[in-house]
């Protein structure tokens, strides 16, 4: 096997699930749909753009002669990618835009992803496709970038509005229309708002680390495009942040960032790599991960999302990169402690271990032990207090101190958000949804306040936790202190995820070498008491 063949491996691999997912029966209405659970399942009235998707990586697989590739070439492939363009076309939103969620959304994510991958397929196959479906799906592109002109995503989430300038900059090469330049122009200048001094791109209230690899494709296929230099600047800080989350073994990040993601999307560094030997480097050490099965691989991924990572893993085959450079990964380097205070990661690197902490989100940390190449996962204290579930995992509520190789980090625990659709709630949704949801201005107001009920809202509970880490060369020592009462349950749970984010919580395999530690039978001595101290040590 050659060193890019995991890539076209794992994505070949999924072709197969991606077809059973598709409507192949050329007669029927929905014939191109890959939402199963709609066309097939008939679980649902809201028809989900996102999957379409898929339509590129049919695309990708009939153009492109990838090691053994039996879809290569073949014209019932080359039938269904067309179907799923034409399909794409004909579900669109009569403002240009299109649904994710629900009805009437007007999604900005769903209609800047799929219209990006929409490009790329009608670049590969508009000369194999008829010329009536050729033109519907051109016109449906043009409606969905004027759309994003016009529109901003309720996030902030950068790696949409990457997505989108992308898309808007191959629109205006397409019809050398400037309105498309112009709304180019303005996300980038978006995102380079939203980009920290320290190189990451905000995903809500804080840095995450898989849509920082989604941002980083995206703004390097758009660098690829027009060579700005503003973006290869902004590119080269991100790379750089982005370094220090790619753990010996290949694996990324996960649980630390803002929105837990694990994926990591590589196409941008390989298109980056021969400029830069740490992207060369990043992406390097990713290959041996995913050549071992340490990363998040479109397998493990829901039907919605994991034609994304098949499209990055043979984009990503497609402009490999041999350059090397003479880069090194911080994890390979030197013994060292580095801190960035505004996302609030701290890692330190012994000859024993490789630690991250996020001080910023209640100190989860993740842990690397280089001689039995096991990670330990802490994702904090979880419990339940009056009847609710709550967490110390408080995005940008901790008060934090460091002193040496010792860090503190205290704050008030707050509930795990559990919002759940019930009939009632479905059917006086759908009603307001059919009646109002035509008004975009509207549907972006309904999203901001979802994202607010079901993903950013804090609502603190009178519970208190101070966590301390003192790193030392062969072991770390950890003390959590619960202050509070009323609790029935308590824990240190080893994964955790109290957001709410589509693409999250897929399996990883470091998650069988870790437990939980469950301190139940202390409950009677915390709440005669108010405060519990619990001491661990990790030896390396």
């Amino acid at each position: 096997m050659n060193k890019r063949e995991p890539y076209s491996k794992e994505a070949l691999s999924q072709i197969p699930r991606l077809l059973s997912m598709l409507d192949r029966n050329e007669g029927s209405k929905t014939f191109g749909s890959f939402y199963r659970a709609y066309w097939h399942d008939k679980a649902t009235d809201v028809i989900n753009a996102h999957p379409q998707i898929g339509a590129l990586a049919l695309a990708l697989v009939y153009k492109k002669s990838f090691p053994n590739n039996i879809f290569y070439n073949s014209d019932k492939i080359k039938k269904w990618a067309i179907a799923g363009m034409v399909f794409w076309a004909n579900i669109q939103n009569s403002d240009g835009s299109f649904n994710e969620h629900y009805i009437n959304e007007h999604s900005y994510g769903a209609t800047a992803w799929t219209l990006s991958a929409m490009l790329e397929a009608y670049r590969l196959l508009k000369t194999d496709m008829p010329k009536h479906q050729a033109e519907l799906v051109l016109a449906a592109i043009i409606k969905a970038a004027k759309w994003l002109t016009r529109n901003d995503d309720p996030g902030p989430l950068t790696n949409h509005q990457a997505i989108a300038a992308f898309s808007l900059n191959r629109v205006f090469t397409i019809t050398k229309n400037k309105i498309f330049l112009e709304g180019m122009k303005e996300e980038l200048d978006n995102i380079l708002k939203n980009q920290s001094k320290e190189g990451w791109f905000f995903e809500y209230d804080g840095a995450d680390l898989g849509y920082l690899t989604t941002t980083i494709s995206f703004l390097a296929k758009l660098y690829n495009e027009n060579k700005d230099p503003v973006i290869f600047e902004s590119l080269e800080k991100a790379i750089m942040f982005s370094s220090y989350f790619i753990f010996p073994d290949g694996s990324f990040c996960g649980l630390l960032g803002s929105r837990n993601t694990s994926h990591f999307h590589p196409h941008g560094f390989e298109l980056l790599a021969k400029y830069m030997p740490l992207a060369a480097a990043v992406k390097s050490k990713f290959l041996l991960g995913l050549s071992a099965r340490k990363v998040l691989t479109p397998d493990k991924m829901d039907e919605r999302y994991f034609s994304n990572l098949i499209v990055e893993f043979l984009q990503s085959y497609l402009d490999y990169s041999d350059y090397l450079g003479k880069a090194s990964l911080p994890v390979e380097g030197k013994d060292f402690t580095k801190y960035f205070g505004h996302s609030g990661y701290y890692m330190t690197r012994t000859s024993n271990y490789y630690a991250i902490v996020n001080m910023k989100k209640g100190g989860v940390s993740k842990m690397f032990n280089f001689k039995n190449k096991k990670i330990i996962a802490d994702s904090g204290i979880v419990g339940v207090y009056n009847g609710s579930l709550f967490t110390s995992q408080v995005q940008n509520s901790s008060v934090i101190s460091m002193n040496g190789n010792n860090i503190n980090i205290e704050g008030r625990c707050t509930t795990v958000p559990a919002y759940y659709l019930t009939p009632s709630r479905n059917i006086i949704s759908r009603i307001f949804l059919l009646l109002f949801g035509g008004n975009t201005k509207l549907s972006n107001l309904i999203k901001k306040t979802l994202i607010r009920k079901v993903i950013t809202k804090k609502r603190l509970v009178n519970v208190k936790f101070k966590r301390n880490f003192n790193f030392l060369r062969n072991k770390i020592l950890i003390k959590d202190t619960i202050i509070g009462k009323n609790i029935s349950k308590l824990s240190i749970e080893d994964i955790f995820y109290p957001r709410y984010v589509p693409s999250s919580r897929y399996f990883a395999e470091y998650e069988l070498q870790n437990e939980n530690l469950d301190f139940n039978k202390f409950l009677k001595s915390l709440n005669r008491r108010g405060e519990f101290l619990i001491k661990r040590q990790i030896n390396f």
